[in-house]
């Protein structure tokens, strides 16, 4: 595959878009699944989270500081070892900022597991418990401008205090992304 003479299409302008996070989160249901055949047991969780969104300062654009607000996610994860071992979710959100703006979107991403580590210089170990890593896409609307429809790409992180009852007590977190926007 050649990419000479590749069109790249819409011009685009990015906004750097970058946030604290804190809230608390209530579930909703829990259920063990047990595979005698694959001998294995998950726990499933359908839960709802709830953040307050704040631009974080020194990384935030202009663009996405109007963007502070509230977050709600709602998340499925299937864990195993009783909710303490890795695990997957997913789920959606919306983002409400100000009564005129809000971001729709998916994400998804694996709990309880470190990313980063060898051979990167700055390493998490393996198995990182209490820690949700993953990435959110939404698209943008604003009530008084139905022809802006920026999109929001984004990497986010949850820590939570851990527990066999899978508490998610005094969640904290980071969204780290860029505000996409259609140059007309």
């Amino acid at each position: 595959m050649s990419f000479e003479g590749a069109q790249f299409g819409i011009s685009e302008c990015l906004y750097p878009f970058s946030k604290t996070m804190s809230g608390k989160f209530r579930i909703l249901k829990k259920q063990e699944d047990k595979c005698k055949e694959l001998k294995c047991t998950s726990l499933k969780i359908m839960q709802t989270l709830q953040f307050t969104v704040s631009s974080h300062l020194e990384c935030d654009s202009e663009k996405a500081k109007s963007l502070d607000g509230d977050l709600k996610i709602r998340l499925i994860q299937a864990l195993i070892n009783n909710g303490q071992g890795r695990g997957v979710h997913h789920g959606l959100f919306k983002l409400t900022s100000g009564t005129d703006t809000y971001i729709l979107g998916h994400l998804h991403g694996i709990t309880n597991a470190g990313t980063h580590h060898s051979p990167l210089e700055h390493c998490e170990s393996c198995s990182v418990q209490g820690h949700m890593e993953g990435q959110l896409k939404g698209i943008i609307y604003n009530n008084k401008d139905v022809r802006t429809m920026d999109r929001l790409f984004a990497s986010y992180a949850f820590e939570f205090k851990t527990g066999v009852e899978f508490n998610m007590d005094r969640l904290k977190g980071s969204l780290e992304g860029v505000i996409i926007s259609d140059c007309n």
